[in-house]
């Protein structure tokens, strides 16, 4: 099951983000509240450090945040489906409305890519964009994820470090 990198209740519609950093704090806020280890604090100074390296949006209006960290033992993951975009700083412009981001263990650099690399290679597909948009409650958005990232999430996430 999908379920240990993505569980259900770190799929939302998220409704009151309208910024970048209220963005980045409702993503902190999430997988803290999902996974008592994580600090809030710590998790959201880590995405605003990465998105100040460069931004993290791939174009279409997808942006997949992601960071490594300390004392994280395993991937964990959230997103969110925005009802106002946000603006990203995508290359071609387009303000963000789908927000899969992640977190992995610090010392995970070859997980952390494959990841990275699985999710853009998805989230390069309209129909895949579309299946996520048209979702109207969060149980539809999960169902969808769940269907069309399991095979190549569930993999990539769960493989030792040694084997990736």
């Amino acid at each position: 099951m999908f379920e240990p990198l993505l569980p259900r209740q770190c799929v939302h519609i998220e409704q009151l983000a309208k910024t970048k950093t209220a963005l980045l704090g409702k993503i902190a806020e999430v997988m803290a509240e999902n996974c008592p280890e994580l600090n809030k604090t710590k998790m959201f100074d880590a995405f605003w450090n990465r998105e100040s390296l460069g931004s993290t949006a791939i174009g279409d209006g997808v942006a997949i945040p992601h960071i490594r960290l300390a004392g994280v033992d395993q991937a964990k993951a959230c997103f969110l489906k925005l009802q106002y975009p946000v603006d990203f700083g995508a290359m071609d412009k387009q303000p963000v409305d789908l927000v899969f981001s992640f977190i992995v263990p610090e010392h995970s650099p070859k997980r952390h890519l494959n990841i990275l690399a699985a999710l853009s290679k998805r989230f390069s597909e309209p129909g895949f964009r579309q299946c996520c948009r048209q979702a109207s409650t969060e149980d539809m958005l999960f169902e969808c994820l769940n269907r069309e990232l399991l095979p190549i999430l569930e993999i990539e996430a769960s493989c030792s470090e040694s084997f990736v």
